[in-house]
């Protein structure tokens, strides 16, 4: 499949078909899929984003997986929305931590970002809609300027930002191996945020 320009479209992953059970649950699909060297992996947060995603990875000379939720999407971007495939979306600037998520979880993300604000801790959210290639560039900018980062993921995801960040330079800015949370309560509310 290396250099082919083929389109594939897989549905429901992680664990989005939710009370289908283990066996309706993709886990290795990005794993599989990132092995493949010239393989764009995109997953859009919701129906605007898939719209304006469309032409672009129409265009673009290659493989790309298209990893989409068969669910209504909550609206998370507006109408009016610049997409770009091969860079991520910083769609609340923040000064203490930065949370980078994808699909489904960047709900769950902006939900954090509220919570946090009424603890006065201002996040950073950013949509990692296109993971293969990862715009780490954005990822590190944010987090070198907020010393804080978490990852909002499917249970696979961590692992695999992990991987990537690994190999995306993530290690060269000050004190990064403890300042990476990536445990399922960080954002419990009363539970203290800080720095580690």
């Amino acid at each position: 499949m290396r250099g082919q320009n083929v389109k594939i479209v897989g549905s429901d992953p992680g664990i989005s078909a939710e009370l289908n059970g283990g066996t309706h649950m993709s886990m290795e699909d990005i794993g599989v899929l990132r092995s493949i060297p010239s393989m764009v992996i995109f997953e859009p947060v919701d129906g605007i984003q898939l719209k304006k995603a469309m032409p672009q990875i129409l265009e673009h000379d290659g493989p790309v997986y298209l990893r989409l939720f068969r669910k209504n999407a909550p609206r998370i971007v507006p109408e009016d929305y610049e997409f770009n495939l091969f860079k991520a979306d910083v769609l609340k600037d923040g000064n203490a931590v930065t949370i980078a998520a994808t699909g489904i979880m960047v709900e769950e993300a902006l939900k954090a970002h509220a919570g946090l604000k009424e603890m006065d801790i201002e996040a950073e959210i950013i949509n990692v809609h296109t993971i293969k290639p990862l715009d780490s560039a954005t990822i590190l900018e944010s987090v070198q300027k907020n010393g804080l980062h978490r990852y909002r993921r499917k249970p696979q995801r961590y692992r695999w930002f992990a991987q990537r960040g690994s190999g995306n330079n993530f290690g060269k800015f000050p004190g990064s191996p403890s300042k990476v949370w990536g445990g399922s309560g960080c954002f419990r509310r009363g539970r203290k945020v800080g720095r580690t």
